[in-house]
């Protein structure tokens, strides 16, 4: 027997308020099926003389109830109860036979026949057996309406939740992120300070000249360092609009500005019309600079002689989606599962591992902060894509 295949369940419910509720008869008796939906006139009654004609009917025009032999001459109807039930679960079904074993009925009804009906059988018992099976698959229908309310207000629930615990992490670190900086810049600008002040004396030896070319490098590595615990400290914003165009151009140009861009070229491409975003444009631009940052130290470490960055935007639903995409050799396997770890950096000078790896750390922070997505795509050879995925506006 050939695979039966039911497709096209998915009934418009406005269109089915204006008409009245749909019966399919599957009998391979013409003139039982004739009086059946002679019985049930108030509704929109089809007959089906076999397998494949109730196949073609239901592809067309799916039915609220079904009216099933289970004796037909071109397919089992058990087999057909259950291919049915499988991909229409909310429509009931009926089972009407002249004959039939003890067992293939009570084994119609464990594959979830709503109601059997042995024939002969009077005109009042089958209008009463459709009406209770179109009752139970309303209610059917009303609680799976309420189920899909619940996942949804679950799932708002968990992403509240999520944004929570983000925007709370995102807090406490922020603050001790700015008390590190004030603890620590200003002796750091002493440092500095005194060190240049000396350099520019004419007496140093070669021996000081080199303690303090020493002192200059590592104050210029503590400098570093305390820019990567400001990437922590970005400021608090209230919700904001913005176009995607204005918050792309902003964050391209201070990273350009703090020579994060150098001898690399940008190109953007976005939609004709304007993307309008209602987010916290501070946060989000914080993101993207600090994607770009380390889209090109990425190339320098890998030795990219034409270093290239694409940034592209689009809009599907109700998110928009933004890429930016960088030219080399990609992040080995090994090292994109721990891409998003706090303190987890590839960056090396003179064999030694350097830096906080707090960039993508706070890119994803901040974007799961604004009820957004980051996702990172790479192979290697080809290149690195971070797309961040931000709704257009932010839930209150």
């Amino acid at each position: 027997m050939g695979e039966f295949s039911f497709s096209g369940n998915s009934l418009d419910r406005a269109d089915a308020m204006q008409k009245p509720p749909h019966i399919l008869v599957i009998d391979d008796e013409a003139m039982t099926g004739d009086l059946i939906a002679r019985a049930l006139e108030s509704y929109r009654v089809s007959v089906a003389l076999d397998g494949e004609e109730a196949r073609t009917i239901i592809r067309e025009d799916p039915p609220d109830v079904l009216m099933l032999d289970i004796m037909l001459p071109d397919h089992d109807g058990l087999a057909l109860l259950s291919d049915f039930r499988t991909e229409n679960p909310l429509t009931p079904v009926i089972i009407i036979t002249a004959y039939s074993s003890r067992e293939r009925i009570i084994r119609a009804l464990r594959d979830g026949a709503y109601d059997f009906l042995e024939k002969p059988t009077g005109l009042r018992s089958i209008q009463e057996s459709v009406k209770r099976a179109l009752d139970y698959r309303r209610q059917m229908e009303e609680e799976a309406a309420r189920l899909a309310r619940l996942e949804q207000g679950m799932s708002e629930l968990i992403q509240a939740h999520r944004t929570l615990s983000a925007r709370e992490n995102i807090a406490l670190v922020r603050q001790i992120a700015q008390g590190l900086a004030h603890e620590i810049n200003n002796p750091l600008c002493a440092i500095r300070l005194s060190a240049e002040l000396i350099d520019r004396t004419q007496e140093l030896s070669a021996s000081n000249q080199e303690h303090i070319e020493i002192i200059q490098k590592a104050t210029r590595r503590l400098e570093e360092t305390m820019n990567a615990l400001r990437m922590l400290s970005f400021v608090s914003e209230d919700v904001q609009t913005i176009t995607v165009g204005e918050l792309i151009g902003i964050a391209v140009d201070r990273t350009r500005a703090l020579g994060g861009l150098d001898d690399c070229e940008v190109s953007i491409a976005l939609p004709e019309e304007h993307i309008v975003l209602e987010t916290r444009p501070s946060q989000i631009g914080q993101a993207i600079e600090n994607i770009l940052h380390n889209a090109v130290e990425a190339m320098k470490r890998a030795g990219v002689v034409d270093r290239r960055i694409w940034i592209t935007a689009e809009v599907y639903g109700d998110r928009l989606y933004l890429a930016i995409r960088n030219v080399g050799p990609g992040i080995p396997s090994d090292e994109l599962e721990h891409i998003f770890d706090p303190t987890y950096t590839t960056k090396q000078e003179e064999g030694r591992v350097r830096g906080l790896g707090l960039g993508l750390y706070v890119a994803r922070s901040v974007v799961e902060a604004n009820q957004g997505q980051l996702r990172i795509h790479s192979q290697e050879g080809e290149g690195v894509t971070v797309a961040l995925v931000l709704p257009l506006r932010l839930s209150r």
